[in-house]
C-alpha cells in the first residue's frame, strides 16, 4: 500500500489538469492565415472559394478556415485548411467530416510525400483515405496531414495529440493546421487521381509550414 501512495498522489495531482485540458475549447476568431493560403501552387490556380456555414465553424472551433477549388487544365483538386492556435482540441480526424458528407471509407492508409524544407528535400507520412459516395457511388480521394511547428507533419492523429497535449498542460501551446487535399476519382482511376493530389499537396505543404511557424 505504501508503494502505491506516491502513484496515487501523482494521479490526483495530474487529473485536474487533464480534466481542464479536455474541457477547454475556446473559439478563435480569424488571424487571417486562411485568407493568406496561396492561390497558385504546383501549376494549380484557385477558382472557387466556398463559404462555410456558422454551424461548421462552431464545430471546428475557429473561423480561420479556407475551403477552395483549384484547377490545372482539366485537373481539379479541393483544398481544406483549418488553422488553430490554443484550440487545437477542436481539430479532429477528417474521417468525421467525410462520413458526415455521405461518404463511406473504403481505404485508410498512409502515403509518403516529398517536399522542400528550406532548400533540402524532406519526407513525411501523411494520411490517405479512399471513399465512396453513398449518394451516387463515385470514388473520392483525400490526402491529409496535421502540421505544427517546429517540424510536425503527420497523418497520425495520436502523433498530433502527443505533440500538443504536453505543451497545452504547460500553457505553452503552439498553433498549427490540418491540411486536406481531395479530388473525385474519374475514369482515369485511383493512380492518376492520387498523382494530381500528391503534386498539389507537395507544392502547398511548404507554404503551410511557413504560415504556422
Amino acid at each position: 500500500m505504501r508503494r502505491l501512495l506516491p502513484h496515487a498522489v501523482v494521479l490526483w495531482t495530474v487529473c485536474p489538469l487533464l480534466l481542464l485540458l479536455a474541457s477547454t475549447r475556446p473559439f478563435v476568431e480569424t488571424r487571417g492565415r486562411a485568407a493568406g493560403v496561396p492561390r497558385v501552387a504546383g501549376g494549380f490556380v484557385a477558382m472557387v472559394d466556398y463559404q462555410l456555414p456558422d454551424s461548421t465553424l462552431a464545430l471546428l472551433g475557429t473561423d480561420d478556415v479556407v475551403q477552395r477549388r483549384y484547377e490545372r487544365g482539366d485537373d481539379v483538386v479541393f483544398l481544406v485548411a483549418v488553422f488553430h492556435a490554443a484550440n487545437w482540441k477542436s481539430v479532429h480526424p477528417p474521417h468525421t467530416c467525410l462520413r458526415g458528407s455521405h461518404m463511406e471509407i473504403v481505404g485508410d492508409d498512409r502515403l509518403t510525400v516529398r517536399f522542400d524544407d528550406g532548400g533540402r528535400q524532406a519526407e513525411a507520412d501523411i494520411g490517405r483515405l479512399v471513399l465512396t459516395s453513398l449518394e451516387d457511388g463515385r470514388r473520392y480521394l483525400s490526402l491529409f496531414a496535421y502540421v505544427a511547428p517546429p517540424d510536425l507533419v503527420t497523418g497520425n492523429y495520436w502523433e498530433f495529440f502527443g505533440h500538443h497535449a504536453p505543451l497545452a498542460l504547460l500553457r505553452k501551446g503552439v498553433g498549427g493546421c490540418l491540411l486536406r487535399v481531395e479530388t473525385w476519382v474519374g475514369p482515369e482511376g485511383d493512380a492518376i487521381a492520387e498523382r494530381r493530389c500528391r503534386e498539389f499537396f507537395e507544392a502547398m505543404l511548404p507554404r503551410i509550414r511557413e504560415m504556422v511557424r
